[in-house]
Parts: C-alpha cells; sequence; structure tokens
C-alpha cells in the first residue's frame, strides 16, 4: 500500500472515477461525497493525504482542510476546485493546503501529486520518530546528549527542524 487517501468531493462520477485510478496505483482510498461524510471518516481512521473539493454543500473544503490539520498536523491536504479562480486556490494555501488543482485535470496528475504528498507524509513521520528519540526539548529545540555512564546534558540545535510534539521540556525551559 502507497498510502491512505480520503477524496472528498460532491460529485459521484468523479469521486468514482478518481477512486478507481487511485486505487489501482496502490493506494488504500475512502471516498466522501460531502464534507459531513468526510469528516466521520476522519473520526474513525487516520489518513496520509485528504483530497478535498472546495465547494460543497454544507460542510465546504474549507471546513475539511482545518478539520484534517487540527486532527492531524501532517496530513498533507490537496484541494480540488471547479472554480478557475487563482485566489482561491491561494487562500486555500495560505488556510494551510498543501497543494491545489483547477478542474478538469488528468486524473494521471492527481495521482502523481497524491504520490508526492504520500512521501511527504512518510517523511514528517520520520522526522517526528527521530526527534522524539533524539529527545528533543519542545521549548527551545535543544537536544538531548548522554555520551556515556557519567554525563551528558542538553545541547543547542542552530537550525531547529520543528518542534515534537510532547517528548518533555529541558530543564532550562521548565525554569529548574
Amino acid at each position: 500500500m502507497r498510502g491512505r487517501v480520503l477524496l472528498v468531493d460532491d460529485e459521484p462520477l468523479l469521486v468514482a472515477t478518481l477512486g478507481r485510478v487511485l486505487s489501482a496505483t496502490g493506494f488504500d482510498v475512502d471516498t466522501a461525497l460531502s464534507g459531513e461524510a468526510a469528516l466521520d471518516l476522519m473520526d474513525r481512521r487516520e489518513y496520509d493525504v485528504v483530497v478535498t473539493d472546495l465547494r460543497m454543500e454544507g460542510e465546504d473544503g474549507f471546513v475539511v482542510l482545518h478539520e484534517a490539520r487540527s486532527r492531524d498536523p501532517d496530513v498533507c491536504v490537496v484541494v480540488i476546485t471547479g472554480h478557475s479562480n487563482e485566489e482561491m486556490g491561494l487562500e486555500a494555501l495560505r488556510q494551510g493546503a498543501d497543494d491545489y488543482l483547477f478542474k478538469p485535470f488528468q486524473p494521471d496528475e492527481l495521482v502523481f501529486r497524491v504520490s508526492r504528498h504520500a512521501e511527504t507524509r512518510d517523511l514528517r513521520r520520520k522526522v517526528r520518530r527521530y526527534e522524539r528519540l533524539l529527545g528533543i526539548c519542545p521549548g527551545c529545540g535543544r537536544f538531548r546528549w548522554t555520551p556515556g555512564p557519567h554525563g551528558g546534558g542538553w545541547v543547542e540545535v542552530q537550525e531547529q527542524p520543528g518542534l515534537p510534539e510532547g517528548g518533555g521540556l529541558c530543564p532550562r525551559c521548565k525554569g529548574a
């Protein structure tokens, strides 16, 4: 499996077609015909990539985008829209989307972008895992260094690649 994808659009034929194309290329695909249905699926499963239309009745693509990000900051979100308004795509990027496509688009273009974003998601997970293993402090970005049986301490990091969730604060950030 290349990754788990949630495909959200209120056009049943488009969802069915794109779902088959993504499944045929090795993705585990769930589909939703509304924002509400997408939120329900996100309650039950974790996704690597969420592909959502922006304009839908009820909960629109911006709600899906925000909910996906609030549930999992590492999920990649690709928005699609039939309204060839570049401002709409840029607004989606400003609000946290990773990418956007204007309808109509070729299915292989979606497969390429979903593949790229599934790889990005995998790399984000690995970075977080290594940050936790290194003991990076989420407060200041320093990491714990324990070279041998007698010591170690906290070492400054010149460039902070991002702060992990949890992992414990270093003594300086705790106020000790």
